[in-house]
């Protein structure tokens, strides 16, 4: 009896030592797993952090440069005051007549020549840049300053005037009345404000300046150095016909003249401008376009949401590789030099110019 119980102990024990024995493979097997899955887990922990720790990296800084402009619907006047026509004349709903592409994104850009810092003046520049994601290309719109129009709820008018009345929302009301085209935002800045923009993206280059555009240059430019704090002299141009670079300045002055030739030969120089700037954005860095951004930002006024503003950027990549076509309305045939009331204005064929218009941004 002693001795059964005394060998059926070692085997026992014998057996206990081999399954001891037997399982420790596996439980080293199974710590080694345990390490691998807890080196995993935190590695793709560390990047979830990492790709949060940078989306919110973005959008803090998204929300600084949006932070930055001015977001206004564009019916304000210089003193705050909401701007609304005489309920008996007010602006028709129009935007069944409108046409319009998925495809398609409109944004009005206003130069005014208000001297105040603000952009209800006078908008001498109205250039309408339309992005076709379809057709790949990008257009820059001008409409002249003195396209005769009947302004609603104020009357018959040069369009220019429409922004100084009821502010960049009505000249967009305009437009899309008597061009039937869907504007979906603008963005807008004083002249003085130009000067720093262009200025901030290193001035424009390979500008060519014939002898009447230089004399007329060095016309506007006291007036621009004396606002911005430099001595009247500065900056003219004294050589002759040939390639520029111009500063902000001087860039200002050549945007705004308009008599070596007519209005569409200042709509020229504009686009002409607003080209070469386009160039430098798209090779321009991260850093100089951080300092851009931060320089040209808080001197616009802009209707664009958050999500406008998102998609834009969204297709920037895309956008610095299309086509830029330059144009003007009204087009050439399609418009006579008139005096009305005392006023020399445009009268345009507007259905011709809706032709064009629908043929060229939108390829019909």
């Amino acid at each position: 009896m002693a001795e059964n119980i005394k060998g059926t102990g070692r085997r026992r024990r014998h057996a206990s030592n081999a399954e001891t024995h037997r399982s420790r493979p596996a439980a080293k097997g199974k710590s080694k797993k345990g390490r691998t899955k807890r080196i995993v887990t935190t590695v793709i922990s560390s990047l979830v952090a990492l790709v949060l720790l940078a989306m919110l990296a973005v959008c803090v800084v998204f929300q600084h440069f949006y932070g930055m402009m001015t977001i206004s619907d564009g019916r304000l006047d210089n003193s705050g005051t909401v701007v609304t026509p005489d309920s008996d004349t007010a602006t028709e709903d129009n935007s069944s007549t409108l046409i319009y592409s998925d495809n398609v994104y409109n944004i009005l850009l206003i130069g005014s020549d208000s001297r105040e810092g603000s952009v209800y003046g006078l908008s001498d520049v109205m250039l309408l840049v339309s992005i076709n994601r379809e057709t790949k290309q990008l257009f820059m719109t001008s409409f002249l300053r003195d396209i005769y129009v009947d302004i609603p709820g104020y009357g018959p008018e040069k369009l220019n005037a429409t922004n100084i009345f009821g502010g960049p929302a009505l000249t967009i009301d305009t437009i899309e009345q008597y061009f039937e085209i869907d504007i979906n935002a603008y963005a807008a800045i004083d002249f003085i404000s130009f000067v720093d923009v262009v200025d901030s993206l290193g001035g424009v280059d390979n500008i060519e300046l014939s002898e009447s555009e230089i004399h007329y240059l060095n016309q506007y430019l006291p007036e621009i150095n004396r606002l911005t704090g430099y001595p009247e002299s500065s900056d003219m141009i004294y050589d002759g016909p040939g390639v520029y670079h111009l500063n902000g300045r001087q860039a200002l002055a050549f945007c705004r003249n308009r008599y070596s030739d007519t209005d569409f030969g200042r709509t020229g120089r504009q686009r002409e401008v607003l080209a070469s700037l386009w160039d430098s954005l798209k090779d321009a860095g991260i850093t100089e376009l951080y300092s851009v951004a931060s320089s040209v930002l808080p001197n616009v006024t802009t209707d664009l949401s958050q999500s406008d503003c998102v998609s834009l950027l969204m297709t920037v990549a895309q956008v610095r590789d299309y086509e830029l076509i330059s144009q003007a309305i009204p087009a050439e045939g399609t418009y006579t030099f008139d005096t009305i009331n005392g006023m020399s204005v445009v009268s345009v064929d507007f259905d011709a110019n809706k032709a064009v218009l629908r043929e060229t941004i939108y390829g019909e």
